[in-house]
């Protein structure tokens, strides 16, 4: 057994995310029995999907440090671009402001942990006809999301092929931001965990953390 499955702390944490999981589901249960009878209950019923879904990939993958855990997910991200396609097809002239969080948080975390690449590549271009929602504005993190893509996926783009898995090592850990709208530029900071090779030095090596050294990527994106 390993030490984490020991730890009595860990096993807490894996109780307490799977309670929310069932009640998770059991509100989906009860949630799939609504029908909407108009265009505007239709709307709200795929915006409370999206945050089903967000929440649902959020728990699952909350005690995992590897990002290959999203990829069982898939399903549920095609769901959630599904979804808002759906919404932003019927808002031909969404304002530019709202205060209510739907998309821009949701297709950004869709676009940098979902690997499908057509699926991710779709939330990046939703993420263009959102605009702003509190803090998260549409523009910075489609661009944002845009670099990250670009960045995971050179391999499959030099061979030609969207079936070539990417490899944990070459995934993106973190996204830190620094925006600078005088300037109208975001200060982008990425992490790596390379997997530690005996003997083997790295460059832009940060920290090491157990089997990895965390390796920082910098960029700075005009919008």
């Amino acid at each position: 057994m390993s030490s984490s499955c020991s730890n009595p702390q860990y096993r807490l944490a894996i109780e307490r995310r799977d309670h929310y999981i069932r009640n998770l589901y059991l509100w989906f249960e009860a949630f799939q029995r609504i029908q909407p009878q108009n265009a505007n209950e239709k709307v709200e019923a795929a915006e409370l999907f999206i945050s089903h879904a967000r929440a649902k990939i959020a728990l699952s993958v909350c005690l995992s440090s590897s990002e290959t855990t999203y990829d069982a997910h898939i399903p549920l991200f095609i769901e959630i671009t599904e979804q808002a396609d759906f919404i932003l097809g019927l808002e031909r002239t969404r304002p530019f402001f709202v205060l209510e969080m739907c998309f821009v948080e949701v297709l950004y975390y869709t676009a940098l942990k979902c690997r499908a690449e057509s699926t991710r590549w779709r939330a990046v271009r939703l993420l263009g006809q959102t605009g702003k929602e509190g803090v998260w504005e549409g523009t910075i993190m489609r661009i944002v999301a845009e670099f990250v893509v670009k960045n995971e996926e050179v391999k499959r783009v030099l061979i030609g092929d969207e079936s070539e898995e990417i490899r944990e090592e070459d995934r993106i850990h973190g996204t830190v931001l620094n925006v600078r709208r005088e300037q109208r530029e975001v200060g982008v900071t990425c992490s790596k965990g390379r997997i530690l090779a005996g003997g083997v030095s790295r460059e832009n090596a940060g920290e090491r953390n157990g089997d990895y050294v965390w390796e920082f990527s910098k960029a700075v994106l005009k919008y």
